[in-house]
């Protein structure tokens, strides 16, 4: 998935754009998304401001792993749980599933 967004702040223009990839597999227990953010915003004095960003998400069962890499700042890991219920919470093709058992489909 590709973004683009403009904007003006203070009389600034500014442009964000993101680009989003990843895989899931539901079966595995096994996620991974890579998300890279470029910024144009201009420089504020005396402030560092990261130009690009990239943060790279690893779910794993139920624990989630991000490296976040905002240039200036360096590179940061953390490490999460989450909720026991979250790929049954999050599992598309079984949500479409269970709306198809109730729904009333008809062939054309």
């Amino acid at each position: 998935m590709d973004t683009t967004v403009n904007s003006t702040f203070n009389n600034r223009k500014e442009t964000l754009v993101t680009l989003v990839t990843g895989k899931v597999s539901n079966k595995d227990q096994k996620m991974e998304m890579n998300i890279t953010m470029s910024y144009g915003i201009p420089e504020i004095p005396k402030v560092p401001v990261p130009t690009k960003i990239q943060k790279h998400v690893y779910l794993i069962g139920n624990t989630i792993y991000t490296m976040e890499d905002a240039g200036v700042y360096g590179v940061q890991w953390t490490k999460e749980d989450v909720e026991a219920d979250y790929w049954d919470t999050h599992n598309q093709l079984k949500q479409q599933i269970e709306l198809l058992k109730v729904s009333d489909v008809k062939l054309i």
